[in-house]
C-alpha cells in the first residue's frame, strides 16, 4: 500500500510540473495500471465472506481503488460487492458495501445502524440531466436481500468527506442486514432501503475524532 501511495504522489507531482499533461484519468487508476504492468501489484480477492486477512477495523484508505487492492471491495463503480454463496448453489450474497456521506445513505457518527440505499436508478439523458428510474431486484440489491435471509456478515466501508470533492474511506467492520423495504421517492421511482446493524464485540471507530483531524485525508 505504501508503494501504491508513493506512486500516486509521484504522478501527482509530475502533473503539477508538466505543462502538457493531457490525460484525464484519475491518479489512482494510472498508478494501479503502472504497478500492475511492472508486476509489483497483486490484487487481492474480495470473494470472501467476513473479515479480510490483514485488514483491521479503523484502517483508512485515501483512494477507492485501495479497497480493491486489499480485497475489501472489488466493484469500483458500485456500492455493493457480492459473490455466490459457497454452500448455496446459484445464490448470491453481499460481501461488502461502501456507505458514503453526502449520498442518500443515513450514517450517524454515534450510532451503529446504517440505512443504506440500494444501487441503480441513476440514469442521465443526453443533456446529462438526472432521470430517476426504479431500482431493480438484481445484482447487488438481490444479494443484499439474500444476505438478510441468510444472515451472513457484510463488511462496511464508510466514505467520509474530508475536503471539498475529497472522500476518504474507513473500514467499519462487520454488519448484518436486519431488514429491507421498497420506498417511493418524491420523483415517483422505487428504491430499496436496507437497515444494517453493526455486529457486537468489534473495535469502536472514533468518527468524531477522525473528522476533526485536519490530516485525515493525507495518507501518503
Amino acid at each position: 500500500m505504501n508503494m501504491f501511495r508513493n506512486k500516486c504522489n509521484e504522478i501527482r507531482k509530475s502533473r503539477g510540473t508538466t505543462k502538457c499533461f493531457k490525460t484525464t484519468k484519475r491518479i489512482d487508476s494510472i498508478a494501479k495500471v503502472a504497478l500492475t504492468k511492472q508486476g509489483k501489484l497483486c490484487i487481492s480477492s474480495s470473494k470472501i465472506l467476513g473479515p479480510i486477512p490483514g485488514v483491521h477495523v479503523g484502517d483508512r484508505f485515501e483512494y477507492r481503488i485501495e479497497l480493491t487492492i486489499v480485497g475489501l471491495h472489488s466493484r469500483n463503480e458500485h456500492g455493493i460487492d457480492y459473490m455466490e454463496h459457497p454452500k448455496i448453489f446459484n445464490k448470491t450474497v453481499a460481501t461488502c458495501v461502501v456507505a458514503k456521506e453526502g449520498c442518500k445513505d443515513e450514517i450517524n457518527d454515534n450510532d451503529e445502524v446504517i440505512t443504506y440505499i440500494g444501487e441503480g436508478g441513476i440514469v442521465r439523458n443526453k443533456q446529462r440531466d438526472y432521470c430517476p428510474k426504479d431500482q431493480k431486484l438484481t445484482k447487488g440489491n438481490l444479494a443484499m436481500v439474500n444476505s438478510f435471509f441468510i444472515n451472513n456478515d457484510v463488511r462496511v466501508v464508510r466514505g467520509i468527506n474530508v475536503a471539498p470533492n475529497k472522500t476518504a474511506y474507513v473500514y467499519d467492520g462487520l454488519y448484518k442486514v436486519m431488514s429491507y423495504k421498497q420506498k417511493i421517492e418524491p420523483a415517483g421511482n422505487l428504491i430499496f432501503e436496507f437497515k444494517l446493524v453493526r455486529s457486537d464485540g468489534q473495535t469502536v471507530v472514533p468518527w468524531n475524532e477522525l473528522k476533526s483531524n485536519a490530516s485525515f485525508g493525507m495518507f501518503c
